[in-house]
Formats: structure tokens, sequence, C-alpha cells
């Protein structure tokens, strides 16, 4: 359907997988699918209901609202994991649980945690048209100094 697909969808690290704005909702996609049918002049007896609607939501297109909810590895999830791919996860985790361990021991050593934090769409705009538009968003990357 047309009218889902002009939503701009975030891609995800997930194979095919996109998202939607977290402040949108698919009763808020429909009422805004009316809307533009009115718009469009689109007689009342040509218009799907909202059960339809949320079935070709949920069947035709890969899109979920919100943010993915963690950050994984896509080599793992695709479920091409090697031993040797293995080996350097559990090597770099070993590498820095001693980088941490020295920093706590050694007045001389710093260890620095750096973290991206959930992600926010800017300005947070409620109208209709702000959903169909590219909107900016604000990244936060938070920094722990630990000595």
């Amino acid at each position: 359907m047309e009218h889902i697909a002009s939503f701009p969808a975030e891609e995800s690290h997930y194979p095919n997988k996109k998202y939607l704005s977290p402040m949108l909702s698919v009763v808020k996609m429909y009422r805004l699918y009316q809307e533009q049918c009115k718009l469009d002049q689109v007689p009342e007896r040509f218009l799907i209901k909202e059960s339809m609607y949320r079935f070709v939501f949920d069947h035709e297109f890969n899109l979920s609202i919100g943010h993915p909810k963690s950050d994984t590895c896509s080599t793992c999830d695709s479920g091409k994991c090697t031993e040797e791919h293995i080996y350097m996860y559990t090597a770099t985790f070993e590498a820095q649980k001693t980088d941490r361990e020295s920093a706590e021991c050694l007045d001389d050593v710093i260890y620095l945690t750096m973290d991206l934090q959930q992600t926010m769409p800017l300005p947070r705009l409620t109208t209709s048209k702000a959903f169909y538009k590219r909107q900016m968003w604000f990244y936060n990357l938070g920094l722990l100094i630990n000595s």
C-alpha cells in the first residue's frame, strides 16, 4: 500500500528490518490515511477499513514502530559465527576486563567507556506532515572515565 510506504523508515542492523518513528502508531497512520484520502477526494466507499490497513501493515511490510531493542553483532545474527569470530569476541572482552582492572590499580592508566544512547528524532513534532518527512536525529554519546 502506497500510504504505508510513504513513511520514512530507519534502517536496522537486522536484515530487511526497518523502523518507523516511535511517535507513530498504526492507529495514527490509519487516521493520516483517512485525512489523505479526504484531501484527495477519494469517495468513502473506496476507503479500506482500519482492520485491513493493520493487516497490510503487519503482513506486507517488515516494519516495526520505535527503535531496535539492542545492538547486536551482525555476524552472530546472520548465523555465520565461526570459531575465529567467537575467539575474537571473547578475546576482546577479556582485554576490556584487563584494561578496566589496570585502571583501578595503576595511577597512570585511564579507562574510558563510551556508549551511544538511544537516538531521538528532533524536533519532536506530532503534526501529520512531520511523519512524511525525514527528521533530524539526536545522538547522545556517553563517556565514562574510570581511573
